[in-house]
């Protein structure tokens, strides 16, 4: 009997570190596929912002209907927040959504520096700058990519390393 719990101590504890590992590696994963979505997002803002005519907070009204996730919370916010005007709103929303975002300081950043221009200057200044908004959000998923790719194999090894290490030491 003594055996049996002895052996299902163990499975807890290699389980429990293994579960630590894996859910750190899938984070990594959740980023790339949240900074793949804002991409999109922004991508469709550009499009809508270049060729339609509606204000800005119709644009993120339209395209947040047709999200799901963290992402749509995020443009949701925008638009409903209690804020006047669109740049507090968008700055507001983006510090409440930032945590869930699982947004990097450089990716923070660059998604901050929206709220300067969007609506406020020519389409040609707002195709310029959501251009270089996406150039540098892209940058930003490759760093994800590559960070998943090397971090989360660490990550999974390690959480169950440490597992296996707290059962020796254990035993």
């Amino acid at each position: 009997m003594f055996a049996i719990v002895k052996l299902f101590g163990v499975c807890m504890v290699v389980g429990g570190a293994a579960v630590i590992g894996f859910s750190e590696g899938g984070k990594l994963t959740l980023r790339v596929r949240i900074l793949e979505e804002l991409i999109q997002v922004f991508e469709g803002i550009r499009n809508e912002v270049l060729f339609s005519s509606l204000p800005i907070g119709q644009v993120i009204e339209g395209i947040s209907a047709k999200r799901s996730g963290v992402v749509a919370q995020f443009l949701a916010g925008i638009v409903s927040a209690p804020q006047e005007s669109f740049s507090e709103r968008y700055l507001f929303s983006l510090e409440a959504h930032a945590r869930e975002l699982l947004l990097d300081k450089e990716s923070f950043l660059r998604l901050c520096e929206v709220r300067h221009y969007l609506g406020k200057y020519e389409l040609s200044e707002q195709d310029r700058s959501l251009t270089k908004t996406l150039e540098a959000l892209e940058a930003c998923l490759l760093r994800a990519q590559t960070e998943r790719g090397s971090k989360g194999k660490l990550y999974r090894t390690l959480g169950v390393s440490a597992g296996i290490m707290s059962v020796i030491l254990l035993l």
